[in-house]
């Protein structure tokens, strides 16, 4: 969780590249977690790059179908 979180304020900073480095640093410990997954597609848009950041969502949604924060960037 410690690295999702470094991860979301290395994001609001702008600092992409770490942020995506903390996220998937936090994906590769807790595979399961929807929240990270949402935090590397925030910053695969924000990075203009929209085929990861489907990917990304993908993911989340095949962890949480039912999810909100998945469904609204779905929408």
């Amino acid at each position: 969780e410690r690295r999702e979180v470094f991860a979301k304020v290395l994001y609001q900073a702008e600092h992409l590249d770490e942020a995506e480095e903390q996220a998937l640093k936090s994906i590769e410990l807790e595979p399961d977690r929807v929240s990270a997954y949402m935090v590397l597609y925030g910053i695969h848009i924000s990075a203009g790059d929209l085929a990861q950041a489907k990917d990304a969502l993908d993911k989340a949604r095949a962890l949480a179908p039912d999810d909100v924060r998945v469904l609204q960037q779905m929408a």
